[in-house]
């Protein structure tokens, strides 16, 4: 199958998905509600696989054909569509730079393929603004007799109430600075902070780490101090 067709084929899934997308757009986005059924539609369409590595499973496919979902998608619901483009970039950046252990990714992407495990990066936070910047993060990641413990405050996480996992970046006790997968759950809150003029229901609330305990294979990468980041979100921009 040519690109043309392939990007053919993708419209086609689009066309009824982006349609029932945006007749609810408009009270999404007047109530600031999140809502997981657009996410579901897109699954059930196949459309969540795109961006995936064919060698675990997913479609493989390249970034245009991943942007042309992302465009329509927008279109139809732009907070559905940044929430989408979190999720595309976080698979994307994975398969990419390979700092993901074969059986943490590998498990991801097992999940995504069963269900609309949305996924984004937890990076940002009150008191230091984006990592970007420079700065020490104040979430700290403390070795366990069985792997991690996270605990932190994290804000502007789009897509929180949605997400089943989080990237989130921390620093140890010995001043190391790394990112880890962390699994939503009890342990992890959301305060609904998000409250703008625009974008209302991308829920980009803040979000509570509170001691989660995650596997030792949760790490996805660590530096030293004064190590560069792999990449400008941790590890999860392509």
């Amino acid at each position: 199958m040519s690109t043309n067709q392939r990007l053919d084929d993708i419209r086609s899934r689009l066309a009824t998905v982006t349609s029932t997308i945006a007749l609810g757009a408009a009270d999404r986005d007047r109530a600031s509600r999140f809502e997981i059924a657009p996410f579901e539609a897109l699954h059930a369409a196949g459309l969540l696989a795109y961006g995936l590595p064919a060698e675990y499973g997913g479609a493989g496919r390249s970034i245009a054909e991943v942007g042309t979902i992302i465009r329509e998608v927008a279109r139809a619901d732009a907070s559905v569509g940044l929430v989408l483009s979190m999720y595309f970039i976080s698979h994307v950046g994975a398969a990419r730079q390979r700092h993901w252990s074969a059986d943490l990714h590998q498990r991801l992407v097992a999940d995504a393929l069963k269900r609309p495990a949305l996924i984004n990066g937890a990076q940002s936070e009150p008191a230091l603004g984006s990592p970007m910047r420079g700065g020490a993060l104040q979430t700290r990641a403390e070795r366990t007799s069985s792997g991690w413990r996270i605990s932190g405050h994290k804000n502007f996480v789009t897509g929180s109430e949605g997400l089943s996992w989080f990237v989130v970046s921390a620093q140890t006790e010995q001043g190391q600075t790394g990112s880890w997968l962390v699994p939503g759950g009890s342990q992890v809150s959301i305060q609904k902070t998000w409250n703008n003029l625009g974008m209302r229901a991308t829920a980009s609330h803040d979000v509570i780490f509170e001691g989660v305990d995650v596997p030792e294979n949760a790490l996805i990468d660590l530096r030293e101090p004064g190590q560069r980041p792999n990449s400008a979100q941790g590890s999860v921009r392509p």
